[in-house]
């Protein structure tokens, strides 16, 4: 390592580098942030500005979720309280949904305690979440919610039963669009 005497050793001052801009977290890294999410009291404030500053990407967050779900500390009705609390983190965080209702639905036995929470929130933003589908801001295999049906025919008369089947109701393409114009929510895109 070699200590430069300044800070900007392109410039020659103890300023920051000027123009550049912060490279994307990794895979590992994306799932450091979505861990500290879930633990004790995070800071939400510091979270909510990696999200937005896009540092991650909604790539990251799918891999990053297949390996955590099968972590028992790791609870994604911790990590939708972001979602919950602020719409405009959907195109980041969509994955925690899909990713987390796909589990569940490879799982032989008892649903996770968590499922309900994480329907409860995709029930709260399926609008956005059908238009993002349709809109293609959301892949096509992903915008199907893989394991949806299953969950939704397998649970019997739980509330997740219910919770499921009213999310499949409510992603289904045949119902009329009722979203409103939200760029800030489906990625920037606007009509078109």
């Amino acid at each position: 390592m070699i200590v430069g005497e300044h800070r900007n050793w392109v410039d020659g001052t103890d300023g920051p580098v000027a123009g550049g801009s912060a490279a994307p977290l990794t895979t590992s890294m994306t799932a450091v942030v979505l861990v500290g999410a879930c633990h004790g009291r995070p800071d939400m404030y510091s979270i909510r500005s990696i999200l937005r500053d896009g540092l991650i990407g909604s790539g990251s967050v799918a891999v990053a979720m297949r390996a955590l779900l099968t972590q028992p500390d790791v609870s994604p009705a911790r990590l939708v309280r972001l979602l919950e609390r602020d719409a405009s983190l959907l195109p980041v965080l969509w994955p925690i949904l899909v990713e987390s209702i796909r589990y569940t639905s490879d799982l032989d036995g008892a649903a996770p305690r968590w499922l309900n929470r994480v329907l409860d929130v995709a029930l709260l933003h399926a609008p956005l979440l059908r238009e993002a589908g349709r809109r293609g801001l959301i892949p096509a295999e992903e915008a199907q919610w893989p394991g949806l049906d299953t969950l939704a025919s397998r649970l019997g008369r739980s509330a997740a039963s219910t919770k499921a089947k009213a999310l499949v109701a409510a992603l289904s393409p045949a119902e009329p669009h009722s979203v409103q114009e939200r760029p800030d929510v489906l990625g920037g895109q606007g009509r078109g």
